[in-house]
This record gives structure tokens, sequence and C-alpha cells, in this order.
């Protein structure tokens, strides 16, 4: 595995991190059921993933590597809500993007809301790497500076896989499938928590 450094993304990574993230997941259930279009699919998840950015923009934060080619979104615990116009805007957007798919998707993102941990925690929206740059380290070097943080200030962390074949990975790095989400004709979501883990040189609170 090789070392990887990585950085908070600003908006000017927006544009080329949707792309990264439209190809990273190009063949993703959850897209590929969200757009089953194929030959439109990157197309049109790179515009998904660019209101997705915009929309986590001062709520959340956004990691990337040095070259962009992977990315990372993180929701802190009791983050801020959005403005009332930006919510309705990419409401809008979504809808324009997902077409038919909108009210189904809109089910499963409830289905998601009902099963989300409850307590306060880092939340890792997405977390996504170029086909061409994988088995380089780059998501855990993605994943290690929050969980470290979660780690110093004794929080989880909680994610939901879209894929199956995913779970060893987050599994290494200590999470834990809690629960399966899914809907009729839909694809299946694994919740997973990681419980924060002792660590030597890493105080933790009385």
């Amino acid at each position: 595995m090789l070392a990887t450094a990585t950085r908070v993304a600003d908006a000017s990574d927006y544009p080329r991190l949707a792309v990264c993230l439209a190809r990273s997941f190009e063949v993703d259930p959850v897209l590929a059921w969200l757009f089953p279009d194929h030959d439109a699919r990157r197309h049109r998840a790179t515009a998904f993933y660019a209101a997705v950015l915009q929309q986590f923009c001062g709520i959340g934060q956004v990691s990337t590597t040095l070259g962009r080619d992977a990315a990372a979104i993180w929701q802190p615990p009791n983050p801020g809500r959005a403005k009332l116009w930006a919510e309705l805007r990419y409401a809008l957007r979504m809808m324009s993007l997902l077409r038919a798919r909108a009210m189904r998707a809109r089910e499963l993102l409830t289905a998601m809301e009902r099963a989300h941990y409850r307590g306060p925690h880092w939340y890792l929206a997405i977390l996504g790497t170029e086909p061409e740059s994988r088995g380089m380290g780059m998501a855990s070097a993605l994943l290690e500076p929050t969980l470290h943080r979660c780690d110093r200030d004794r929080l989880p962390a909680y994610l939901e896989s879209s894929n199956e074949a995913n779970l060893p990975f987050y599994g290494r790095h200590g999470f834990e499938v809690v629960a399966q989400i899914s809907i009729a004709d839909g694809p299946t979501l694994w919740p997973m928590l990681r419980q924060p883990r002792r660590r030597w040189g890493v105080a933790t609170p009385a």
C-alpha cells in the first residue's frame, strides 16, 4: 500500500471531484438503479455528484487526494442546516436528474433515515476512488484522519455501503454491519458502525 497525501477540498475542486465520483460509482448497484440508462449514466451521475458536493459545502467536509482521483464526504456531529433556498434548489435539481426514479429514490432515502444511527457521530456519506487508482491506499488515506479524530473524541463513525463487495474493506477499518436496508425492486444497503478505538498517544476524556 502506498502512502497517500490528502487535503481538504474546496469549491474549485468540485467539478473535477464530481467526475471522479461518477467514474468511481459507475457500476455501483445504487447508481445503476438510479440511472438505469448506461449510455447516459456518467453524464447524469456527474451532475448528480456536483449537486451533492455543492449541498455539502458548509455543512460537511470534503477531502481528496493531491491528484483529485479519490474523494470522501464526511458529515460531522450536529451539522448545521443548509439555507432553505439551497435545500429547495437541491431538491428541484435532484428531481430533474432522477426523473422517473425520483419517488423511489425518496423511498430509499426514507428507509436510510429510519435506520440512521441516532447518537452523535461522524457520517461517511460518500467515499469513492477512480477505477484506475484503486489498490493504492487512497480510500484508506481519506478515512484515516477522521477515524483518528473519532478515536480522539470517543465518537462512533457510521456509513451505508451500497456494494456488498466493499464490506471487508470497511471491516478492516473497524466498521461492523448493524442492519440491512432494502426496498421492493430496489438496491440493498448495509449500514455499518465503527466504535471508537483506544490508540497509543491519543488522549481520551476522563
